[in-house]
């Protein structure tokens, strides 16, 4: 996957030091924290990604600053790579809670780049979406139809992508990863991929011939 061109992280800076603006800018690769400070959001081609928070997950809070995200833009696919670059020894733990809303996007999937385990180590990726509004504590009180994904890597088994499905449209994201390192073992994690779906122009077409040809059938069928 390849990060879109973008303004340079000086841009970025001083969008945030003059404040909101009516309409999103361009994501460009910067902190999480960045993200959390910017309150217009940003735009990723025509899917718009505001509401960034930050929480603390299971174990030690992973400080957003230290958390650098790159925009992808490749083919269907509109997200962020988050990079974690986390290790976590025999019984530490560590995790963060990833929040957003989007527009003009649906689906989605999250990915566990770089992971690395030992028994009983593991690493999470819990991926919530609601086609509507969750809480701003967390993925609760989802106000629509709701979907999750669960990526992992526990030694012994792993599943590192998970996907889940949605309409296209508005709706809240949350990413909750996690890199546990167990009563006794270890596990680090280089990044975490979370990506929503945008319908290709040939799918649109697809869709409303598809339409079409259903009201035509019906047509006749009143006849």
């Amino acid at each position: 996957m390849m990060a879109i061109k973008l303004p340079s992280i000086v841009t970025f800076a001083l969008i945030l030091a003059g404040g909101a603006s009516a309409a999103p800018i361009p994501c460009i690769s910067s902190t999480l924290a960045s993200y959390t400070a910017l309150g217009m959001g940003c735009s990723i081609d025509s899917t718009v990604f505001t509401g960034f928070i930050a929480l603390p997950s299971f174990g030690a809070a992973i400080d957003p600053a230290s958390v650098a995200v790159t925009p992808i833009f490749a083919g269907i696919n509109r997200g962020f790579r988050f990079d974690l670059n986390q290790a976590a020894g025999a019984g530490q733990a560590f995790g963060i809670l990833i929040g957003y809303s989007v527009t003009g996007a649906g689906g989605g999937s999250i990915e566990l780049n770089g992971s690395s385990v030992t028994p009983d180590g593991v690493n999470t990726g819990i991926l919530n979406a609601c086609a509507g509004d969750y809480d701003a504590s967390g993925p609760t009180g989802c106000t629509g139809a709701e979907s999750f994904g669960i990526a992992f890597d526990d030694g012994s088994s792993s599943q590192v992508l998970a996907s889940l499905g949605l309409p296209t449209g508005s709706f809240d994201v949350f990413a909750d990863i996690v890199i546990d390192g167990g009563l006794s073992g270890s596990a680090s994690l280089t990044s975490a991929t979370v990506l929503q779906e945008v319908p290709e122009p040939a799918a649109w077409l697809a869709m409303l011939t598809g339409l079409a040809s259903f009201a035509g059938i019906r047509r006749v069928f009143r006849k």
